[in-house]
């Protein structure tokens, strides 16, 4: 993964220099070359579990590489290729539990409810903005990424809110202050939910999110229809949505 790491290390300080420049489409550009980072990561991965199957290692580079950003077709392959020893050991059930869940949460999958706890205090469920269509955002204040993505998030909230779309903020923060702030600060005038605890916020687990910033685009019936819709992406599709 050496080379890969030094590659991924060298688009991340260009990133930071684009972001602060506000330069936007050297960093869309950007985005691209992590999700290049990230199949060239995964191919390593893929020819290390061919080679060693028999390889507790093998284990971990699937769930290091596979736990966020990723679909069950691009995890049952490699899970398939362990050895039975290995499938059945606690790590290799943490990837079968990865790929069930990833199942329950595909792309055209009805979207898991839940209710979390809004700023206010209100409790407020994601089946209740049914007849709209909805970004789930994962997001949270310390999340450096996050940060970074939320103007485009506000610019294109303000472009499509008027037109049937809404989005629900799910915050993995655990101080209370500190996600009013980043919602203040950032200026991100849409509905926000947590349970205040962090990575065990239960969608985490409901949703299979290891990383953020995550999202699902949802459907006005609260089906799947995008994942991970980050710069120009976010736009573009809602362009669609909505001509």
């Amino acid at each position: 993964m050496e080379y890969i790491s030094k590659w991924e290390d060298e688009n991340g300080k260009i990133f930071e220099e684009a972001f602060k420049a506000k330069n936007n489409p050297v960093m869309d550009s950007l985005d691209e070359v992590d999700n290049d980072v990230l199949k060239e990561k995964r191919k390593v991965v893929t020819q290390f579990v061919k080679d060693f199957p028999h390889s507790a290692r093998s284990v971990m580079a699937i769930i290091d590489n596979y736990s966020y950003y990723a679909e069950a077709p691009d995890v049952k392959p490699l899970y398939s290729l362990l050895d039975n020893n290995l499938k059945n050991s606690s790590k290799g059930q943490d990837i079968k539990k990865m790929i069930e869940v990833y199942e329950t949460v595909a792309l055209g999958k009805k979207a898991p409810d839940f209710t979390q706890v809004s700023p206010e205090g209100g409790m407020l469920s994601l089946s209740s903005l049914r007849g709209k269509y909805v970004l789930v955002d994962f997001w949270a204040s310390w999340c450096g990424p996050c940060r970074r993505e939320n103007p485009n998030v506000v610019k294109t909230y303000s472009q499509f809110k008027g037109k049937g779309f809404e989005i629900f903020g799910v915050s993995y923060d655990t101080k209370k202050d500190r996600w009013e702030k980043a919602i203040k600060d950032d200026g991100l005038g849409w509905i926000h939910v947590s349970d205040l605890k962090g990575w065990k916020n239960a969608t985490s687990e409901l949703y299979g999110i290891k990383a953020i910033p995550s999202n699902l685009l949802l459907d006005k019936e609260g089906n799947i229809i995008a994942k991970n819709l980050f710069g120009k992406k976010l736009s573009d599709k809602l362009s669609e949505l909505f001509p």
